[in-house]
C-alpha cells in the first residue's frame, strides 16, 4: 500500500529539512507525536552558539504544492488554532518555534533526481517565526494567511538555518517575539 498524498507531502518536507540540517552539521531529533507539541522536528546545535550551550530549535514543517510564491513574497495558509499558538510569546515555550514551508513540485515524480554523484531535492523551503505577531480572531480549522519575504534570509539553506539559532537567541534575551497589546 502506497502512502497517501498528504502523508507523502509531510514526509518529503521533513526529509527536505533534515537533509539541509544534517549537511550543516546539526542534529535532527526524533519527530514528536502528531501535533501534540506544535512541532515536527527538533534541530540541535551540537555545542555552544552565542550564549547558549547546545541550543535547540523547534520546527513545524509544512509541505505543500499550493503555496503562493512570487518574486518577493511567500504566502501560506495555516489553521487558525495552530497560528494562534505560534504567535504566542516565545518565552511561553521551551524553545522558539519556527515554521518552515517546503514548496514541492506538483508532480511527485519531479521531487527528487538521483544519479551516481548527486541527489537533488526540488523545490525550496522558506522559514518564518511568528512569535509576537498579532493573534487572529479566527479559530479552529479556519485558515489564516501568513505572508513573509521571499529573500535570501528566509530561503532555508545551511547558512540561514544557522542564522535561525541567532534569531532564537535574540528573542530569548531581548524579549523580541513578545506581542505587546
Amino acid at each position: 500500500m502506497a502512502l497517501g498524498p498528504e502523508e507523502r507531502l509531510g514526509r518529503y518536507g521533513e526529509a527536505f529539512v533534515t537533509a539541509i540540517a544534517e549537511s550543516a552539521g546539526l542534529t535532527v531529533l526524533s519527530k514528536r507525536p502528531a501535533d501534540f507539541y506544535l512541532v515536527d522536528l527538533e534541530i540541535g546545535h551540537p555545542g555552544p552558539r552565542g550564549r547558549m550551550r547546545t541550543p535547540i530549535l523547534n520546527v513545524q514543517v509544512k509541505c505543500t504544492q499550493n503555496a503562493v510564491v512570487t518574486d518577493n513574497l511567500v504566502q501560506y495558509k495555516i489553521k487558525a488554532r495552530y497560528y494562534n499558538d505560534y504567535v504566542r510569546p516565545c518565552h511561553e515555550f521551551g524553545n522558539p518555534i519556527f515554521v518552515v514551508v517546503v514548496v514541492a513540485p506538483k508532480e511527485f515524480e519531479n521531487w527528487a533526481d538521483v544519479s551516481r554523484d548527486r541527489l537533488v531535492l526540488r523545490e525550496a523551503a522558506y522559514w518564518t517565526c511568528l512569535h509576537g505577531e498579532k493573534p487572529s480572531s479566527s479559530s479552529g480549522d479556519s485558515k489564516v494567511r501568513v505572508t513573509w519575504q521571499r529573500d535570501d534570509e528566509h530561503l532555508l539553506d545551511k547558512k540561514t538555518l544557522l542564522a535561525m539559532f541567532d534569531h532564537a537567541e535574540r528573542m530569548r534575551y531581548s524579549r523580541e517575539g513578545v506581542f505587546q497589546v
